[in-house]
């Protein structure tokens, strides 16, 4: 078996953002939930099936659960200036393109909310791109 992938653990903050995987945090009243979403569904309410519990448990849309905050393990960001990233969720909007820069920026193609630079806080899921020569890989 080779070397294992560096892996990162990234901050969810927003309910809309959780998915099937990760580790998220609910109350209500004086009790709280912390377990490993099985499935989600997003909506007027999100609908959380974690792992452990026999029930599944809504969030928001007026029901008792809170989202404090989820966890995602993730393979590391690259580190290395002109690193490519595709596929990535950055300041909440998906399918982004980003490059680092030798300032450890990340650069998206577009504009993403009023920002063409991010942090790696700003980034919640991604995966590695690679930039090829016209006319093919070598």
């Amino acid at each position: 078996m080779g070397p294992r992938a560096a892996t990162t653990t990234v901050e969810i903050t927003r309910v809309e953002d959780v998915r099937a995987g990760d580790r998220v945090t609910l109350t209500c009243n004086d009790t709280t939930v912390v377990g490993t979403v099985r499935d989600v569904a997003h909506g007027d309410a999100t609908h959380i099936d974690i792992a452990t519990l026999p029930c599944v448990l809504i969030v928001g849309g007026g029901h008792w659960w809170t989202f404090v905050r989820a966890t995602r393990e993730a393979p590391a960001l690259p580190t290395e200036p002109g690193s490519v990233i595709v596929s990535a969720t950055i300041r909440r909007v998906e399918g982004q393109t980003a490059i680092l820069d030798p300032d450890e920026h990340w650069l998206t193609t577009v504009c993403v909310e009023d920002h063409w630079y991010h942090y790696p806080e700003h980034i919640t899921a991604w995966e590695p791109g690679r930039i090829v020569p016209e006319g093919g890989a070598s």
